[in-house]
């Protein structure tokens, strides 16, 4: 009986502790990346959805401005791998949010995938 009390007390705790966590935190836990701009001047977020994603020189825009370099996290805080999607929705999301339509030079590295956010002209 002694040893079953704090198995269920550590249990019982965890339990709290995840039920205070909401939806939208554990996706945040779940999911990161940063945007990193080239200058000060900040430019007018879009839609991630007007972001287009750039994994190869094919049909790559030749006339751009560089904005900066965004990166997302492969995996979850728990070292699980994000599916690719949810890497690209993550690199649209920086993009969009630095004013970029575009992402280029994309590349996958262990812990993370990175890439140019540009506005094409």
């Amino acid at each position: 009986m002694k040893k079953l009390l704090p198995l269920s007390m550590t249990l019982l705790m965890g339990s709290l502790t995840l039920a205070g966590c909401t939806a939208s935190d554990m996706k945040t836990m779940m999911t990161n990346g940063e945007a990193i701009p080239n200058s000060h001047v900040q430019r007018k977020a879009i839609s991630p959805s007007r972001v287009k994603l750039y994994y190869s020189n094919v049909n790559k825009p030749t006339k751009f401005v560089l904005l900066g370099r965004v990166t997302a996290n492969n995996d979850n805080m728990l070292g699980i791998p994000h599916a690719e999607s949810i890497v690209a929705e993550e690199l649209k999301k920086q993009a969009a949010s630095m004013g970029a339509n575009a992402v280029i030079n994309i590349t996958t590295g262990l812990e993370r995938t990175s890439g140019d956010a540009i506005l094409i002209k």
